[in-house]
């Protein structure tokens, strides 16, 4: 019962600080509560037939039994030696009580002046009371909203176990919290349009409820069920989850990736040569620009590691691409995986990262291939700019790590990549028929 007491309290504040949403202006908590009395015990003052809905006691003992009030009731059992019928009470008038005849499987029967009308304790009623107490931890409740309603209000207990919730105001909007089948606090389910809850990236549930929030116990993300799917957000600034699915490998070697903590992270293994470690995938159709927020770990004093981010020929292999290392930033372009070619920037400052998180955005504009950096995934500062065939015309996009070092390896974790159209960022008004009759044109173009 205190366990019950404890998640009248717990859905209350809920309540309150508006994390639910209630969809009536019932009270706070509707339960049809069974009454009780002691040695409640009188006889009929007057006969009753086997389907009338009233008997009358004798005069004064009706004070012997409770007095239901709404939903509220109490069962009696009507005795006359040689036959049983249980009634249920659900309203009395002085002497005279209103009944429903013919429960717990007993028959209506008729009854004659002097028959007993008393107030047992029956099967059905250990029953209610069990449906209506049940601990948190045991099987699932019937039904929940049979349980508890809530909404603005106070909740006093009195500490020797009598809780009282009083409404205070309109109630708030909010849908009920269910119990879900193993009854522990980790399994609960939201039936409403919001909640919150935490475990394991691993174990979140399944996406189904628009408006729920998902604290992982183990990333770096927070998460908004959109009803179909999980939105993924940073710590500060909104994420679009990438998909290790959509990238394979070139030059993999022994580096490899992982998606146990959400996002992919790339652990690059030690190597003196150049080798770029890279997960490419097919770019989108030019005007395109692609949005990427990376962390980057290298043992500090392995002045080669280089973060790679950049654009792809797949028919030779040749990169155009961001390398950040830990003491510079350059645009660099590489024959190859493995080789080389020629830096287009390499700008004196330091890049001062050891362990560090950043935003870069590669975009190719259908006239330049251009590179730019972002301190909050928002506003971007241009790095550089190229003609978009410059050494090479892309048609994939890449990111990646080089640890170039014989003693160190590093760790390159992809926090966000989010693809977008040129044409949806500029016409984002358009209809959707206008759209592909731009697109159409473009293409003829």
């Amino acid at each position: 019962m205190k366990r019950l007491r404890l998640i009248y309290l717990i859905l209350l504040l809920a309540g309150v600080a508006g994390l639910v949403r209630i969809t009536n202006h019932e009270p706070l908590i509707t339960i049809a509560k069974e009454l009780f009395s002691n040695n409640a015990k009188s006889t009929l003052a007057s006969g009753i037939t086997n389907s009338q809905t009233t008997l009358t006691v004798q005069s004064g003992h009706g004070a012997r039994f409770p007095s239901p009030t709404g939903s509220d009731y109490f069962y009696a059992t009507l005795d006359d030696g040689a036959n049983i019928e249980i009634v249920k009470c659900t309203a009395r008038s002085t002497d005279t009580f209103t009944i429903t005849r013919a429960q717990q499987g007993t028959t209506g029967i008729a009854f004659s002046t002097g028959a007993k009308v008393e107030l047992r304790i029956t099967k059905g009623a250990l029953e209610d009371v069990q449906l209506t107490t049940q601990e948190v931890d045991g099987s699932p409740l019937v039904s929940a909203t049979k349980i508890i309603r809530f909404g603005n209000g106070t909740v006093t207990d009195d500490g020797n176990g009598q809780v009282t919730v009083a409404s205070s105001g309109s109630p708030i909007d909010a849908d009920y919290w269910v119990e879900t089948a193993n009854g522990t606090l980790t399994a609960e389910t939201v039936v409403g349009t919001t909640g919150i809850s935490t475990a394991a990236y691993s174990s979140r549930q399944s996406a189904a409820k628009a408006g729920r929030l998902f604290f992982p116990s183990d990333s770096f993300y927070i998460e908004r069920d959109t009803g179909s799917a999980w939105a993924s957000w940073g710590p500060l600034y909104p994420f679009t989850a990438p998909v290790d699915g959509d990238f394979s490998w070139v030059n993999q070697g022994g580096a490899s990736v992982s998606t146990t903590h959400g996002g992919i992270n790339m652990s690059v293994p030690a190597d003196a040569s150049r080798n770029f470690r890279i997960r490419k995938k097919t770019a989108p159709s030019p005007p395109y620009k692609v949005t990427a927020w990376f962390s980057v770990a290298i043992f500090p004093g392995t002045t080669n590691a280089t973060l790679v981010f950049g654009f792809r020929q797949s028919s030779d292999g040749k990169l155009a691409c961001i390398g950040v290392l830990q003491s510079s930033m350059v645009s660099q372009k590489n024959t190859s995986a493995t080789v080389f070619s020629a830096n287009y920037i390499n700008p004196s400052y330091n890049s001062e990262y050891t362990l560090r998180q950043m935003c870069i955005r590669i975009a190719d504009d259908n006239t330049n291939r251009v590179i730019s950096l972002s301190n909050n995934g928002q506003d971007f500062l241009a790095f550089h700019s190229v003609g978009r065939t410059d050494f090479l015309t892309a048609d994939a996009v890449f990111w990646g790590g080089d640890a170039e070092s014989s003693s160190a390896g590093m760790e390159v974790t992809l926090m966000s990549w989010k693809e977008e159209s040129f044409l949806l960022l500029f016409f984002p008004f358009l209809p959707l028929r206008a759209r592909r009759h731009h697109d159409a044109r473009r293409k003829a173009a």
